[in-house]
């Protein structure tokens, strides 16, 4: 099975609530492409379902880092929603839901700023994400 077919068998197992299956996959993906990047996402979409918020923002950040070095070290000016910008945007939203879900309100707010920089068509609703923070919502019930 090739990668992209793992890929959406383990989203398919996170849509029907099936962390394991979806962790399992992942594993084998990074097992051997350490590097890829929507891998990394989806073991951050797992530990953030499952409310393990410092693992899942440090899955988010490895993806981010990979996909930094695919782009060279550095974003071009503009990401746009395409298969090679998705899986980098996917991070950085990531890392974002994990700061503002972990109280890091300042933190999450420059990530969303970023990404709206990067990526002014707003393709992940990051201005939704912008005017809760503004209002002071809280999204999460505290544990």
């Amino acid at each position: 099975m090739e990668v992209n077919q793992k890929l959406e068998k383990a989203k398919e197992a996170i849509l029907h609530r099936d962390s394991a299956t979806a962790s399992e996959i992942y594993h084998a993906i990074i097992a051997v492409h350490p590097q890829h990047v929507d891998a990394w996402n989806g073991l951050g979409a797992v530990a953030f379902e499952k409310g393990e918020l410092e693992e899942s923002l440090r899955c988010y950040r490895k993806a981010h880092d990979f996909a930094m070095a695919e782009f060279g070290g550095k974003y071009p000016r503009q990401l746009v929603w395409i298969e090679v910008h998705k899986p980098a945007l996917r991070a950085l939203h990531g890392i974002g839901l994990n700061l503002y879900r972990l109280g890091r309100i300042k933190e999450a707010q420059e990530i969303f700023e970023n990404m709206l920089q990067l990526n002014p068509v707003d393709d992940q609703g990051v201005k939704f994400l912008l005017n809760d923070i503004k209002k002071g919502s809280v999204l999460w019930k505290k544990k």
